[in-house]
């Protein structure tokens, strides 16, 4: 959990206001708001009731004290505990939505890697935008990558690239549809939570029309159900380029490949920038194509 969010719970506890905690903690009185509903979400019970200008416990949030207490101490025990690899180990955690956002943030670690020769990176993929977001929350990453245009209000945000995506077939199912342009003539391999699928013009294709016959979260399981033939699929311009190379694959000329994929990074609003992740931060604005 975001200690962040537990020391506003607490403060709050202790002011009875929350506009006194957001002065004592120096940040806004909306960030200790969407703190405290976040905690409200999570646990699905309102932790304060609202009386005026004072906020006054429920019995939940009652409860909730002592467990902020004892989750607050316990993270301060395993800083404690890693501190001593802090400087020996310096890495960076990274977590994608799409194994294929990769590909478009090679440049950017290999600049990072000439100047931090030492460091570790490690990549995760977390098939869900609810993964992501939780595993930022819980410190598991520090910076996450997704393909899905928007983000929690909590977090920084960043739009980096944009990428052509097409549906695409194997040319021996190409033949046998006698070359069809048609999209719903054709058995379809679909991404299973749709991070790019729902993203493809969306006002021109009707999903519900299509024959989806098998799903994946992963771009590549989809990239070998489409050179076997299975069906057609929507494949991204990079991973597009590197596929062909070893497979007879064809990018239907419909009407419907049109669209675009955008690439953002998101972090916790609070994440310590050391000098490694404030110099990523730095790297990805520089390189980054769109605003």
């Amino acid at each position: 959990m975001n200690t962040a969010i537990l020391n506003s719970f607490l403060t709050v506890v202790q002011y009875k206001s929350f506009t006194q905690a957001s002065q004592v903690l120096n940040v806004t009185q909306p960030t200790i708001s969407n703190h405290i509903a976040s905690l409200e979400e999570m646990y699905g019970v309102p932790l304060f009731q609202r009386v005026g200008k004072t906020v006054i416990l429920t019995a939940a949030g009652r409860a909730f004290v002592s467990v902020a207490e004892r989750l607050l101490a316990a993270h301060e025990e395993s800083v404690k505990e890693m501190a001593v690899y802090r400087e020996t180990e310096p890495v960076l955690r990274i977590g994608l939505t799409a194994q294929s956002i990769a590909y478009k943030m090679s440049s950017v670690l290999q600049k990072l890697y000439a100047e931090f020769p030492d460091m570790c990176i490690r990549i995760e993929t977390h098939f869900t935008m609810e993964n992501l977001v939780k595993a930022i929350k819980d410190k598991e990453v520090d910076f996450g990558f997704i393909n899905i245009d928007n983000h929690p209000l909590y977090m920084n945000f960043m739009r980096l690239w944009e990428e052509n995506i097409y549906f695409v077939a194997s040319a021996k199912l190409y033949e046998k549809h006698n070359k069809s342009n048609n999209i719903y003539e054709y058995p379809v391999v679909a991404y299973t939570h749709r991070n790019i699928t729902s993203k493809i013009n969306s006002s021109d294709v009707d999903f519900s029309k299509l024959n989806i016959v098998a799903e994946s979260n992963d771009t590549m399981t989809i990239l070998h159900a489409i050179a076997d033939g299975i069906g057609i699929g929507i494949v991204p311009e990079k991973k597009l380029e590197v596929y062909k190379k070893y497979s007879d694959l064809v990018v239907l000329p419909t009407p419907f490949n049109t669209g675009k994929t955008v690439y953002s990074a998101i972090y916790d609003s609070e994440l310590d920038l050391n000098p490694i992740r404030k110099r990523f931060v730095e790297l990805l604005e520089e390189n980054r194509e769109i605003e």
